[in-house]
């Protein structure tokens, strides 16, 4: 039996930016339902709509927005990379 060391060729999206880089990206949220955890993804800031009646803002999860080829795309079209100051 032989192994074959892992290639960059069979990860998929590794040149590509990740969505906790960008500016748009908010960190996922801990909510607590009857006492039990509910996990929520990170959201795009830039995708989402407003609620009419409260003025609520409601975003999209990230992953869906990156996943969808008509707002911020695999390649992360709207990407915005996060400054970081030393």
């Amino acid at each position: 039996m032989s192994f074959f060391p892992v290639k960059s060729v069979f990860i998929k999206n590794k040149n590509l930016p990740a969505c906790v880089n960008c500016k748009h990206y908010r960190v996922q949220i801990q909510t607590y339902k009857n006492g039990r955890i509910i996990n929520e993804n990170g959201k795009c800031t830039i995708f989402g709509e407003k609620n009419l009646e409260s003025g609520e803002l409601i975003f999209r999860d990230a992953l869906a927005c990156r996943l969808n080829h008509s707002e911020c795309r695999p390649e992360g079209l709207y990407f915005d990379e996060i400054i970081k100051l030393n």
